[in-house]
């Protein structure tokens, strides 16, 4: 008798296993749901009170209170079918109950906002699910299906008929005589005259907001919010509705606030439409997916099989997308110009801006005509002090920037360039921001988190290492925390920060405030005490600040560019990488205040050990071989990209990568670079703007026998 393979399983498998079987033998009390980590709430409630994080205390609150497209809300008594499922299910997931991982709060709570969506697709098809008699109970595996296919062609937006049910309201509170068809059919170049109507009824009904940085007035999310029953994020996330939006921006005169002038048409926002792509649907699905696993502990959820969730819709969704490559200008631009603010202004700025709070809150008894009088004066006083170094040329730092003012209505620069002491102080912290988050791996979401102590130096070997607890859990919960080489550019901003803040603590005699701890010390709106709210929002505006402040190109998009942490650090990484040989190693170092080499390889060499450094090179020859397969790049020339790309095709045995999982396709990128069977070197190329001609990286291939003729 043949003998049966055994097959090895791992002990995490065999883990796993034993939990699942643990699981399905624990007797569930279904009627109880109480637990340590929810401090306040219960089913039914408006809102949850939860634990973060134990160690540090630190809690955050869930909300329900969510509008739905026919006007109520989530916690209004008829929707109690709704509400209390998804509470019983998420309150499941977080205990363990479900054979899913939980993760962090923020997987947890996209679970949430993922079940709330669901939830109003059907309250928008109530005719058909009758939410209010049987919540969730009519759905099937055949609405469910349809459901995913929507979602496939335009997500959240598309499921919601966002756009469409916007432009129908209006159709019908203007009287118009356009035939409603007519107008959807043309939601991207709307009729003026409708525009112009829709505006005045909005204007009516206090739907525009001022939006400072934009100059001009906008139909407020908040309002949306209500009015369609949806999250008001989702305006700005998904182009197709923001275009319809934005048609409908008005002037802002402080003159006549009033008025109801529309944009110039050749000024209004209008960007590129964009598909969803397949990462995003699979992380819908397998979230909905969760949400229904809970039918055994969860009576008023019906059981959907797997069926529902087989299809792909590759026919329909884009690649997924990552990190587009910074052109030169751009990323050397800013490079240059943060380097320049806290080389040559840095401690200008934060003596300038420890002068200003200690005068502003000093004035704080006074009224606000006599204290916005007084700061007037003051800022006269201080206009030609805090001038750079006589390296730098001595000249002030006002003049330097074109500061005319403390404080004005907007932020913006004016027409002539100049700015108001608060942008510059804003544009300072991005700046820092840029140089802190190129240097290391950290997410957007994680950089307003680094701690102020967060600097150590390395007297032996030179330099200093910064230290920073990840956001994103390891293994049981546990976060990582990492060290890593830093230039001293970047140390001496971590330097410029931990004195802004303590100078700022002390004048606001802040002593147990939220963010006392952080390296980003935000005043709020600049004048006083931050309240910790929204601070990574309120980082990622003053980085945008500083791109404004500093003029950077305008992209092929013929927008301002305006630059994220993540593609300032693959910038930074593959310009490091593939720009420099030996003799610049040491001017590298040297700069960097690193003696010793593996220091100063830590973030100047390019490593096939470091995940990040492939998966960023590995993103960029992806770009290539697909460009290569929709015929963007000739083959001619490209003989080591074709190679590259007929091996690739050979292995996954397809005629087209446009058809591979992303993760699979990069994976495999990964593994042939990092196995050494293809090799890559970089040149420059030149790409049109409306800015002029901008420079940019591209990689040329060599694989096996053939090599791109740009290959050195």
């Amino acid at each position: 008798m043949r003998r049966r393979n055994s097959r090895h399983i791992s002990e995490e498998v065999q883990v796993e296993n034993l939990v699942n079987k643990a699981r399905k033998l624990i007797h569930v009390q279904n009627d109880q749901y109480e637990a340590d980590w929810l401090k306040a709430g219960g089913i039914g409630s408006e809102q949850w009170l939860v634990i973060d994080d134990y160690e540090l205390g630190s809690v955050f609150t869930i909300k329900f209170d969510d509008y739905l497209p026919d006007g109520s809300l989530l916690t209004d008594a008829q929707n109690s079918l709704l509400l209390e499922p998804i509470q019983k299910a998420v309150f499941h997931l977080r205990m363990g109950n479900l054979q899913h991982f939980h993760g962090w709060h923020k997987q947890w709570l996209r679970v949430v906002d993922t079940s709330v969506n669901l939830a109003r697709w059907m309250v928008l098809h109530t005719e058909v699910f009758q939410t209010q008699q049987f919540g969730f109970k009519l759905l099937t595996d055949d609405h469910l299906k349809a459901y995913f296919h929507e979602f496939a062609n335009g997500g959240i937006a598309n499921t919601l008929k966002l756009e469409d049910r916007f432009l129908a309201i209006l159709h019908e509170k203007t009287l118009t005589s356009l035939p409603l068809s007519e107008i959807i059919a043309n939601k991207n170049c709307l009729n003026e005259g409708f525009i112009q109507s829709s505006a005045c009824w909005l204007h009516k009904q206090g739907a525009y907001i001022h939006a400072k940085r934009l100059k001009c007035k906008v139909v407020s999310r908040k309002y949306l919010e209500k009015m369609l029953g949806c999250s008001s994020q989702l305006f700005d996330r998904y182009p197709i509705i923001a275009n319809v939006l934005n048609q409908f921006d008005i002037q802002y005169k402080l003159s006549s606030p009033e008025a109801v002038n529309l944009i110039h048409k050749d000024k209004r926002r209008i960007g590129p439409l964009s598909t969803i792509v397949r990462k995003t649907m699979y992380t819908h699905q397998k979230e909905i997916r969760i949400l229904m696993s809970a039918h055994n502990l969860v009576s008023d959820l019906p059981y959907i099989s797997d069926s529902a969730f087989k299809e792909k819709h590759l026919d329909t969704l884009g690649l997924d997308g990552h990190t587009m490559l910074l052109p030169m200008e751009v990323g050397l631009g800013a490079i240059n110009k943060a380097a320049e603010m806290i080389i040559c202004y840095g401690e200008q700025i934060v003596t300038a801006a420890g002068a200003f709070a200690d005068e502003f809150t000093y004035l704080g008894s006074y009224s606000k005509p006599k204290r916005s009088s007084s700061m007037k004066d003051f800022f006269q006083r201080k206009r030609l002090e805090w001038c750079s170094d006589e390296q730098f040329g001595g000249v002030p730092l006002f003049i330097r920037y074109n500061v005319t003012s403390f404080t004005a209505n907007s932020r913006s620069p004016a027409p002539k360039g100049e700015i108001t002491f608060q942008t510059l102080h804003e544009a300072f912290y991005g700046a820092c921001a840029l140089l802190i988050g190129m240097c290391k791996p950290i997410r957007d979401g994680e950089l307003h988190r680094v701690n102020l102590e967060c600097l150590d130096w390395e007297f032996e070997n030179g330099g200093a290492l910064l230290i920073h607890e990840l956001e994103k859990s390891g293994v049981q919960g546990q976060r990582q925390v990492i060290r890593r080489p830093i230039p001293s550019l970047v140390a001496r901003a971590i330097q410029l920060l931990q004195v802004l803040s303590a100078k700022l603590r002390a004048i606001y005699g802040d002593k147990n405030g939220p963010v006392i701890d952080r390296l980003f010390y935000i005043p709020k709106r600049y004048l006083s005490a931050p309240t910790g709210k929204v601070l990574g929002e309120t980082l990622n505006a003053a980085i945008d600040t500083f791109c404004e402040l500093i003029a950077l190109p305008t992209g092929a998009d013929g927008r301002p560019s305006k630059i994220r942490i993540h593609q300032m650090r693959k910038f930074f990484l593959l310009v490091m990488y593939k720009h420099h040989d030996g003799a610049l190693r040491r001017t590298l170092g040297y700069g960097a205040g690193h003696i010793h080499e593996g220091h100063i390889d830590a973030y100047t060499s390019f490593s096939h050990d470091d995940p990040e450094s492939v998966k960023y090179e590995s993103q960029c020859v992806s770009d290539r071989l697909l460009a290569l397969e929709l015929g963007h790049i000739p083959s001619e020339g490209h003989d080591g990209l074709a190679a590259l790309y007929s091996h690739i095709c050979t292995h996954f045995n397809t005629h087209s990568i446009q058809a591979l999982s992303h993760d699979n396709f990069i994976k495999f990128i990964n593994h042939l670079q990092q196995a050494g069977k293809y090799k890559s070197t970089v040149y420059t190329v030149e790409i049109s703007g409306t800015d002029g001609v901008l420079t940019t990286m591209e990689f040329a291939i060599k694989f096996e026998g053939a090599r791109d003729n740009e290959f050195d």
